[in-house]
């Protein structure tokens, strides 16, 4: 077993245990991204994780954020919104080293967290699991954010301090994160919106699956918040 499976184990237990890095630091890379770039401020949208470090970002840097868009995520209070049971224990599983076996270890997640509103297209997910193992094979880096979301802080308190607009997108059908974990992220940040899709799980977007619900939202929703005031319609007016 190696350290970072060992430590996860021991999270379990109840244990407290040192991580290589938390939601927190990721935050702080991403604004250490737009320092960089010289953006002073920036739409913020995060997915799952992505979510979670999307809310901390705006957290920690509201002046910084024009808008928070959090998609199938969650406050924090890991142990308040954990997946089912069948899934926690396919994360459980060893990932495979070859690369047959890692894509079919990959496809039986993919189709465990979907959830039932469409037809789950087999092609596309087999060519992203083919194509995620071939960019990046490395498990103990998927183990390492792991870590990084089962000792995240509850957030609610710092979400209901922010005066940004919000706008919440889950799915009905999610067993990796829980509705009722996108629910308690709205109702923590004043006035956000929340849009609920039917039959979705904690699925990839993309052209066939949902991709046109949750663009269409972020659009409609970031389009009322622009720079200065001005709205992103009004900026493509005058060709910004």
């Amino acid at each position: 077993m190696s350290e970072a499976m060992g430590k996860i184990g021991a999270l379990f237990m109840g244990e407290k245990v040192p991580v290589p890095y938390g939601i927190d630091d990721m935050a702080d890379d991403a604004i250490g991204l737009l320092d960089f770039l010289d953006i002073k401020q920036a739409h913020i949208c995060g997915m799952s994780m992505g979510g979670f470090i999307a809310q901390t970002f705006a957290i920690k840097n509201p002046g910084r954020t024009l808008s928070l868009t959090s998609i199938y995520s969650s406050p924090g209070s890991w142990k308040d919104f954990q997946p089912t049971q069948e899934v926690m224990e396919n994360m459980l599983t060893p990932t495979p080293e070859e690369r047959d076996a890692y894509i079919e270890y990959t496809m039986k997640h993919f189709k465990l967290i979907f959830g039932g509103g469409l037809p789950f297209d087999e092609d596309f997910h087999r060519k992203l699991a083919a194509l995620s193992y071939d960019r990046s094979f490395c498990p103990e880096g998927v183990i390492r954010q792991s870590l990084a979301i089962t000792t995240q802080k509850d957030r609610t308190s710092g979400l209901e301090k922010l005066s940004i607009p919000a706008l919440v997108i889950h799915g009905d059908d999610d067993p990796m994160i829980p509705l009722a974990g996108g629910k308690a992220t709205a109702a923590a940040i004043p006035n956000a919106e929340m849009k609920i899709i039917k039959g979705m799980g904690h699925a990839i977007p993309n052209l066939q699956a949902y991709w046109s619900d949750i663009l269409d939202a972020m659009v409609n929703h970031m389009g009322n918040w622009g720079i200065g005031g001005e709205t992103i319609t009004a900026r493509r007016k005058r060709g910004k």
